[in-house]
């Protein structure tokens, strides 16, 4: 959508975001759905939290993080994802959930120490 000499700053903007307005209501609605995804996993992740309080098993697994982040970034490759993004962001959603993991085992006041049992 080209604009011509005449149009000012605003104009040309508001004639781009008229243009950009479905694309951005279709990635509203996307993220819409993700956080709608992560609230989903994070009721998962207190499942795990009374699990592992009940086994004592330690919060945060190495193995398994890096397990997770690899199959993260191996179906985000498989999309046209790129990879590195997809561990980094996988990395940042399991701290999360580890964080989540220590507040419920250990109660609020607790350090996040790593929470190895």
């Amino acid at each position: 959508a080209a604009t011509s000499e005449t149009d000012t700053p605003c104009e040309a903007e508001a004639g781009a975001a008229e243009v950009l307005a479905p694309l951005r209501r279709q990635i509203d609605s996307i993220d819409a759905e993700i956080v709608g995804l992560l609230a989903a996993r994070f009721q998962v992740v207190r499942q795990v939290a009374a699990l592992k309080a009940e086994s004592g098993i330690a919060v945060r697994l190495p193995r398994r993080i890096d397990e997770v982040c690899a199959r993260a970034a191996a179906l985000g490759s498989e999309q046209g994802l790129d990879a590195a993004f997809l561990k980094r962001l996988y990395r940042q959603i399991i701290e999360e959930s580890c964080s989540l993991e220590d507040h419920l085992i250990d109660g609020p006041g607790a350090p996040a120490s790593g929470n190895e049992r």
